[in-house]
């Protein structure tokens, strides 16, 4: 097989780069199905302990050049044996090369070569790459891979197995407890998720008596299961377990060795739980915690947790008797051999603001415990948005199931046929972040008020959307005078616009006012509409159904959540606003304070 024409130009462009010299020109892996060529690259830099001057290297590049694939990875005998930031775990796996693949793509950590940080797909890409890696390598051998400034990052680890660990750790952990307790290990408690077997979550740290819960959400805390929870040791240590420059320990002689330079014995800590108090047989899983920041030389904003995964007790020892001291000793013996590789295993910070990072609504509306009445189209969609952007409080009310044909503009699915729609729908929004506490009431809102006439009394927010006159006025007798936000949502005709009352000190003559707003434009939508025909849900059934496309109603939802957060910081006590969908897709707002 012959390289193509790109990647030849490509690979000889490199002959003009000053330090560089190809070593082995291009050849085909079948095995692999790409192309690899080995080079040198020759530092100006004083050479260190983990850096020589002369450093082999092979680029493992795809067939459809200057697209595609492009690695470079230290050579097995004459490249890097140490692991550094921005950088695989760097194993020898017996191979001409080793593992660790350098991250010379990063927009971070650009090692006073900006020039370079912009990643070409030409025939010039190869040369953009061997230039990073000059300045990755130049940056390694003065240790400057981690710059003041930069996000913090973890190192790569050696193995990775499922499932992952989650925790809940926020900056308020680290500042009223973490930072303040004396006690720096003892026994973790774990939990199985309940529909998902490749995740598991940390429940809470004790020492004799607990010390710290996480606030799970339904679909850990509902889990009932006795045999869904373990147990486990944990150990907060001063810092990260990290071996210079930048690697994981892989063994446990390594990680005893690392956490004696910091001043912990775990190696004698382990010992005495596992032989002295007898907890061989009870854990599963030793959980390393420690601070970190946000950003390289900033102050530590939150704790977290490295797992791996301990020993299972299946080695048969003949001549002891079962759970002897004697036994024990033995066994953690063999366990412990400092050769022996330790089985890390992922683990991820389910905090909410983690989850959320990608985008949320404001840390006021966040908090609100929410009361949505109607979980409808416009409900299921509103809902959907509110717990994605990290609203993950909510009490859906509806009692009514779910049709084949609501399958056309809402959440739910065809599975959820003939089921009501608020307990099918908590049962999915639950299930989007570990966190969510999602409530349901299978009765009309009317009715729970009737016979529970506290019921509003923990909401802080409650949010009609079902367009009806006898709801709105029921939610405004219950929560008048009180401290409590209302927002109405209703859709128009043909989803051509979008009704949205917002009030944060309802009164009696809330209900007189909205309708004075509304009438206007219900006026105007009927002369705009003035022979109105319905569509049916289907031959034969005499079911009108409120005609609007699902993109419509998407188009016309997505603003309510940020004027509900402009609405919740402003001065404003009451606001009524219309969204227009206009003939191109875009939407008008008019606003009356």
């Amino acid at each position: 097989m012959e390289p193509s024409d790109n990647l030849r130009a490509g690979r000889r462009i490199l002959e003009g780069i000053e330090g560089y010299e190809l070593i082995e020109d291009l050849i085909w892996d079948y095995t692999a199905k790409h192309w690899s060529f080995k080079f040198k690259l020759i530092g100006e830099y004083t050479e260190t302990e983990y850096v020589p001057i002369e450093t082999e290297w092979y680029c493992f590049l795809s067939d459809d050049y200057p697209y595609g694939k492009l690695e470079i990875y230290p050579s097995s005998t004459r490249g890097l044996s140490a692991t550094f930031p921005h950088m695989l775990y760097n194993r020898n796996i017996s191979k001409p090369w080793r593992t660790g693949n350098i991250c010379v793509k990063t927009h971070y950590g650009i090692w006073g070569e900006s020039f370079f940080n912009t990643e070409p797909f030409d025939i010039s890409r190869i040369e953009w790459a061997i230039h990073r890696s000059k300045a990755w390598l130049m940056a390694a051998a003065e240790n400057r891979l981690f710059s003041e400034g930069d996000p913090f990052e973890f190192p790569d680890m050696p193995t990775k197995k499922l499932p992952t660990v989650g925790f809940l750790e926020t900056e308020e952990n680290l500042t009223s407890f973490w930072n303040k307790t004396t006690l720096k290990n003892g026994i973790v408690r774990i939990k199985k998720f309940q529909n998902n077997d490749r995740i598991i979550a940390v429940l809470g740290f004790k020492e004799k008596n607990t010390l710290i819960t996480y606030d799970w959400g339904h679909e850990v805390e509902g889990f009932k299961d006795e045999k869904a929870l373990s147990e486990g040791l944990w150990y907060l240590l001063p810092k990260i377990p990290v071996l210079p420059p930048w690697q994981i320990p892989e063994t446990w002689e390594e990680l005893f060795s690392c956490c004696q330079a910091m001043g912990v014995d775990l190696e004698q800590w382990i010992h005495h739980q596992l032989i002295e108090r007898k907890l061989f047989n009870r854990v599963t899983k030793l959980l390393l915690g420690f601070p970190v920041s946000d950003y390289i030389g900033s102050q530590p904003t939150r704790l977290h947790w490295f797992c791996l995964d301990l020993f299972k007790n299946d080695i048969k020892l003949n001549g002891f008797r079962d759970n002897s001291r004697e036994l024990y000793v033995i066994k953690v013996k063999i366990e412990l051999n400092p050769i022996k590789k330790i089985q890390w295993m992922l683990t991820e910070n389910l905090a909410n603001d983690q989850l959320t990072t990608r985008g949320n609504v404001s840390l006021d509306l966040q908090s609100k415990n929410n009361l949505i009445i109607g979980c409808g189209a416009i409900g299921s969609q509103i809902t959907e948005l509110l717990v994605r952007l990290g609203c993950t409080r909510l009490t859906l009310v509806d009692n009514d199931t779910f049709s084949p044909g609501n399958a056309a503009r809402h959440t739910l699915t065809f599975n959820s046929t003939n089921l009501f729609k608020s307990e099918e729908l908590a049962k999915r929004l639950n299930s989007i972040f570990p966190t969510c506490k999602i409530e349901f009431v299978k009765q009309e809102f009317m009715q729970i008020v009737y016979s529970k006439p506290d019921f509003l009394e923990p909401f802080d927010l409650v949010m009609d959307l079902t367009a009806e006159d006898d709801v709105f006025k029921d939610i405004i007798y219950n929560i008048s005078g009180k401290e409590k936000i209302f927002i109405s949502l209703s859709m128009g005709l043909n989803a051509s616009r979008l009704f949205c009352y917002m009030d944060k000190t309802p009164k009696e003559e809330t209900f007189s006012y909205f309708k004075s707003e509304l009438s206007p434009w219900l006026k105007k939508q009927k002369e705009e509409n003035p022979d109105v025909n319905f569509q049916l849900e289907g031959i034969g059934c005499w079911h009108p159904v409120f005609p609007a496309r699902l993109d419509d109603i998407i188009g016309l939802l997505a603003p309510v959540i940020r004027i509900t957060e402009n609405f919740l910081q402003s001065d404003l006590d009451r606001q009524f606003v219309v969204i227009e969908r206009q003939e191109n897709g875009e939407t008008k707002i008019s606003r009356n304070e």
